[in-house]
């Protein structure tokens, strides 16, 4: 999304994609200074983070829209369980804040498929607010505004 509105951007995926971005001798790229949140310390770069991808939370938390157009990619499990508390901590939860709430276990059962003689009966599901993922929960989605969440290096032999 961001490559059809800024030109600038465009050019420098462009040039990335190709191959034509200069690099270090380790074969780095250098990201442009507006893409990056400075690192300080853990809590402070995830703050500054989680403001730069969720600006004012507290102004649009019923927003369906506004939440489902932004997310924080991780590598790790753990990284994403702390930005989601983090963020759940920040979100105003409404009336029910602080309470528990049971969501019950009803069977779905799908429609017989095609070619498929049996059927599959699930009863529980896995459910937990996203704020952040990880980065391979994320594949093939569109998101508009994503922040990149690593702490530490997660490339291996040239890999992006």
């Amino acid at each position: 999304m961001r490559a059809i509105s800024d030109m600038e951007f465009n050019k420098f995926l462009l040039r990335v994609g190709n191959g034509e971005e200069p690099t270090d001798v380790e074969g780095n790229i250098q990201l442009p200074q507006q893409m990056i949140v400075p690192y300080n310390n853990d809590e402070k770069s995830e703050q500054r983070l989680i403001n730069s991808i969720f600006p004012s939370i507290e102004n649009y938390a019923h927003s369906a829209e506004y939440m489902s157009n932004r997310a924080i990619l991780a590598s790790r499990n753990d990284q994403v369980d702390r930005l989601n508390e983090n963020l759940i901590a920040q979100f105003p939860e409404g009336t029910h804040a602080g309470k528990e709430v049971f969501i019950p276990r009803i069977p779905l059962l799908p429609k017989e498929i095609d070619g498929y003689r049996f059927y599959f009966k699930r009863k529980q599901f896995p459910i937990r607010l996203c704020f952040a993922m990880i980065i391979n929960k994320a594949e093939g989605q569109t998101i508009e505004h994503v922040g990149v969440y690593f702490p530490q290096s997660v490339f291996s032999h040239g890999q992006l």
